[in-house]
């Protein structure tokens, strides 16, 4: 394992040392700080840092520029996210996601350095602006429609702890339910054109590379699913037809069909060849 490889690790570690400081005052653990907010920052910042740094030094070139590696697309993605979520703490004070996103990212950068990308079919390498565009648009569109599941999950937490009459420290910890409904199809409404700026640039890769449309293929079909699945939901939520707890459950699908579509089958083929 090359020294950058670490560097993952300690990303997860700097995120899960954020997300201790969020979880000291509803759990009630030993505090750290007084001020805790200040170091919530400075730890966010380094663990997007050291995933920049770790994700540009495992990244390795070809014949036809730089390989999109799985771990490329793991950092890239991580990067995005935990930056979105940097920006909102910067401009607009908003903590209470991190509740979920901290974890959830930085979990997953503990284990990148066990994620194997020896088989050739593990990796894209676009030789085109186009190729590469689709890919940042793509990991763009992965991004935000992780927080807006993230934003879904945590109103399926509320809600139910509200049904049971049991409010916990930690859900009066997370955003209110207007705002998580807010940011939520605010994020949707993201994704949806992220999501079609992917699909039209990577048909039009696959045109120009191969002179055909692979449209059966299931990254295609599954990105296709999840953009009609969140028009749906979006065009519904307009016309107040769905409840929003049904509404969480569509973002919950959607991003699950895209996390399939983005990085399910280079994990797989990776494991059958690897």
């Amino acid at each position: 394992m090359s020294v950058a490889m670490f560097l993952f690790p300690l990303a997860g570690l700097s995120s899960l040392i954020a997300a201790y400081l969020l979880w000291t005052k509803p759990l009630t653990l030993p505090q750290l700080v007084t001020n805790p907010q200040p170091l919530i920052k400075v730890a966010v910042i380094i663990s997007i840092l050291l995933t920049i740094i770790a994700t540009i030094a495992t990244t390795p070139t070809g014949a036809q520029g730089i390989r999109f590696t799985i771990i490329a697309s793991a950092g890239s993605a991580t990067i995005l996210i935990q930056l979105i979520y940097l920006i909102g703490l910067l401009r607009h004070g908003i903590y209470g996601l991190g509740l979920v996103l901290l974890p959830a990212t930085g979990l997953p950068l503990l284990f990148i350095p066990m994620i194997p990308t020896g088989h050739e079919g593990s990796w894209l390498e676009p030789n085109s602006i186009l190729g590469a565009s689709h890919l940042v648009i793509s990991m763009g569109a992965y991004a935000v429609i992780t927080l807006s599941a993230l934003h879904a999950l945590m109103y399926l937490i509320i809600n139910r702890a509200l049904k049971a009459k049991r409010i916990h420290p930690i859900t009066q910890a997370m955003p209110a339910l207007l705002d998580i409904e807010t940011h939520m199809f605010a994020q949707v409404r993201g994704t949806l054109w992220l999501l079609s700026l992917s699909i039209l640039t990577g048909l039009s890769w696959q045109w120009i590379e191969m002179s055909h449309f692979s449209l059966l293929s299931h990254k295609v079909m599954l990105s296709i699913i999840a953009w009609v699945l969140l028009l749906v939901l979006e065009l519904g939520h307009q016309h107040r037809v769905w409840r929003q707890k049904v509404s969480s459950y569509m973002v919950l699908v959607a991003y699950t069909l895209m996390l399939l579509a983005y990085f399910g089958s280079r994990f797989i083929m990776t494991e059958i060849h690897g």
